[in-house]
């Protein structure tokens, strides 16, 4: 069962309203100050999952003096040569600053891709055992490399 985070306003509404006030099938929760209050206060136990968007990634990189890409892991840092161009088109020469790497890798290890699209899938209703999805990444997969 899911429980609806509400504004204080919404609370009080739902307060005096019949239909809407909080139940053992109607769950809501207020966020106050440093807690989150539970209603009805007969629950006594919740399960919360926090789900947020993950840093964008973004891959680092600089033109060497030959004109080649080259890509910088997170954390790195590069001794600038002369004719080196950054990322975002500046040229630099010998003694400039060192550059330290832009790279923003992945937040979420493949080894947790599995969990979170069962959770994000639960949320709206979908509840598929884990080798369905196993095998529609497989020929979403499949689907890709032909492209």
């Amino acid at each position: 069962m899911l429980v609806e985070l509400v504004t204080e306003d919404e609370y009080h509404d739902r307060m005096s309203d019949s239909v809407m006030t909080p139940a053992a099938d109607c769950i809501c929760a207020v966020e106050r100050a440093t807690e989150i209050v539970v209603y009805p206060a007969s629950i006594s136990n919740i399960n919360v999952s926090y789900l947020r968007y993950p840093a964008t990634p973004f891959l680092d990189y600089y033109i060497d003096g030959n004109g080649i890409m080259q890509l910088l892991a997170a954390g790195a840092t590069h001794v600038w040569v002369t004719g080196e161009i950054d990322s975002s088109g500046a040229e630099h020469t010998v003694g400039d600053a060192d550059w330290s790497s832009l790279t923003v890798e992945l937040e979420f290890v493949e080894d947790m891709h599995m969990d979170f699209f069962n959770e994000v899938l639960s949320r709206v209703g979908i509840r598929l055992k884990e080798p369905m999805i196993t095998q529609a990444a497989e020929q979403w997969k499949l689907e890709q490399k032909a492209m």
